[in-house]
């Protein structure tokens, strides 16, 4: 009995000086639509499905039976650019990823998301290499106008210094020699204020919604190797990368690979769960009904199926 004493106070003593950091990617994005003038989607804010995923963070950081603790503070990733997308209340979709659960609502942690970090150069004074200007902005003129020189027009606009190493999202590098590159920017920066934070008294546990091609970069000036990091997979939005600190914050270990929310499988990992019952697509709002709103019950869906343009088709039966 004595010995389970003692272990239990041992296990609850690693629990208390052992920090955490949390990183997870932003939620799934709407689609947009480029035929009406709308930004593609990945310059576009959370979708449905993302918004639920947000929700879903709160059933899952710090409550009884899961694998999570609970944030004592919440970092996200400010985009720091004119084409990305923010929402009335001005959040890009890393912040809404993590905006439910840091909400003072029943459930949330009542906790102000800092979001004054970020990868992109003019977020810690950087100066961009002249060299990641041009495809960096011809990536994104697949974009419909007014949008399609926007960010090529506002990148060559920027400081720029041909030593400069900073070349945002990798652009203009050549990765052969160095697969992670110089986009480090300033995650290097960022990666330093959370491990200040993470020193501070009463701070164990940090979560971080980031963009996910700088979460390789994000991740490395943390401290993991860097031939530990793969890329992050565009249809990856379920993992959780830990990594676990000492009290003196040098990074002590760190899982990549098996930490999932568990909120949408997708072969993430494989497995016959699928938990989000809402629709699949990276659909913003819900296509409109051939019925407008009235006094009648609402109507019964039917499986939907497939129409000439692609989208879904719901057969609609209306109780009178």
């Amino acid at each position: 009995m004595l010995a389970t004493v003692f272990a239990v106070l041992g296990f609850a003593s690693r629990f208390q000086t052992e920090k955490l950091i949390y990183i997870i990617r932003h939620g799934e994005k709407v689609d947009g639509d480029s035929d009406e003038g709308q930004l593609d989607v990945w310059n576009q804010c959370l979708s449905q499905k993302g918004w639920t995923r947000a929700y879903n963070l709160k059933s899952i950081m710090g409550l009884a039976g899961t694998p999570f603790r609970t944030p004592d503070y919440i970092f996200s990733a400010n985009y720091a650019e004119p084409l990305e997308c923010r929402d009335k209340n001005g959040f890009y979709r890393t912040q809404q990823t993590v905006s439910a659960l840091a909400d003072s609502a029943p459930g949330g942690l009542s906790l102000v998301v800092d979001n004054t970090t970020g990868f992109m150069p003019s977020i810690c004074g950087l100066k961009w290499n002249p060299l990641a200007k041009k495809p960096y902005g011809e990536l994104r003129m697949s974009q419909p106008e007014p949008f399609k020189n926007l960010s090529l027009d506002w990148a060559n606009a920027q400081p720029e210094d041909p030593s400069s190493t900073c070349y945002p999202y990798d652009e203009g590098l050549n990765k052969t020699n160095d697969p992670l590159g110089s986009g480090m920017c300033c995650n290097e920066a960022a990666a330093g204020k959370m491990l200040a934070k993470l020193a501070e008294p009463g701070i164990d546990t940090i979560l971080v919604a980031w963009e996910s091609h700088n979460i390789q970069h994000l991740t490395a000036a943390l401290g993991v190797p860097k031939a530990a990091i793969t890329h992050w997979d565009g249809h990856n939005f379920d993992s959780v990368y830990v990594l676990k600190y000492d009290t003196s914050i040098s990074l002590s270990s760190y899982d990549l690979t098996s930490v999932y929310q568990g909120f949408d499988t997708l072969g993430y990992p494989p497995a016959p769960a699928q938990h989000y019952l809402g629709p699949n697509t990276r659909c913003g709002a819900i296509y409109p009904t051939n019925y407008s709103a009235d006094e009648f019950p609402l109507p019964n869906v039917i499986s939907p199926t497939v129409g000439d343009d692609g989208k879904p088709e719901y057969t609609l039966n209306r109780a009178m």
